[in-house]
């Protein structure tokens, strides 16, 4: 992500395996650019939408983080 141009792109997350391997399984996205939060779906894809501007934070490698849900 350090080189991506300003403009708008999508994220696209796929599970593989995930809702029969791990039932009860929960996760989030989470945007530090932004400080948000966004439910994964762990047994179809998810797709997230994000700008990148002149900030360099909205580009930072680590600016997304998939996380677990504890129950």
């Amino acid at each position: 992500m350090w080189n991506m141009q300003p403009g708008t792109y999508k994220l696209e997350l796929v599970p593989s395996n995930m809702a029969t391997t791990t039932e009860g399984l929960e996760a989030v996205l989470e945007d530090s650019y932004l400080k948000t939060s966004t439910p994964v779906n762990m047994s179809s894809n998810t797709t997230v939408s994000f700008s990148v501007d002149q900030n360099a934070a909205s580009s930072a490698a680590n600016r997304f983080r998939l996380a677990q849900v504890s129950p």
